[in-house]
């Protein structure tokens, strides 16, 4: 298949990739432990929580709403809201739900910046972002 300029650079090769393959492969290796890389940890504490959080969902009907009704664009509006309230309360912060973003992690929300401040502008000029560390996974070495 033949992809344009940025979907070749977009589907190149990259290290958070390969991570990310090297810890599917892990989940299904039996007697590995998975040590992150981004996956949430399994707390037997927090499972217990989300089996009877499910469970009261189920039973008072919201587990429908909130499986099968799509989000605004920009997220759910409650949340969103108590976000902004939050940060508000707890920093201070002059802010609205309008000033919040939820994205799917740190690599989908600066895959958004970078390609929303930088690049070609509508007059035509190239417009840079530089950042001297933008997040990313590291592997850390093997212990033999």
């Amino acid at each position: 298949m033949t992809f344009s300029r940025f979907g070749n650079k977009f589907t190149r090769h990259s290290g958070i990739a390969q991570l990310m393959d090297d810890m599917n492969e892990g989940l299904r290796t039996p007697g590995a432990i998975m040590l992150g890389g981004g996956n949430p940890a399994a707390i037997p504490a927090m499972e217990h929580y989300f089996d009877g959080l499910w469970r009261e969902m189920l039973d008072d009907g919201t587990l429908n709403e909130a499986l099968c009704n799509y989000d605004g664009p920009q997220g759910k509006d409650t949340l969103l809201t108590a976000l902004a309230a939050l940060l508000r309360k707890e920093f201070d912060w002059p802010i609205t739900a309008a000033n919040i973003a939820l994205t799917n992690g740190s690599q989908s929300a600066f895959f958004y910046l970078f390609n929303l401040f930088a690049g070609r502008g509508e007059d035509g000029t190239l417009r840079r972002v530089l950042f001297p560390l933008a997040p990313e996974y590291f592997e850390s070495p093997r212990i033999n």
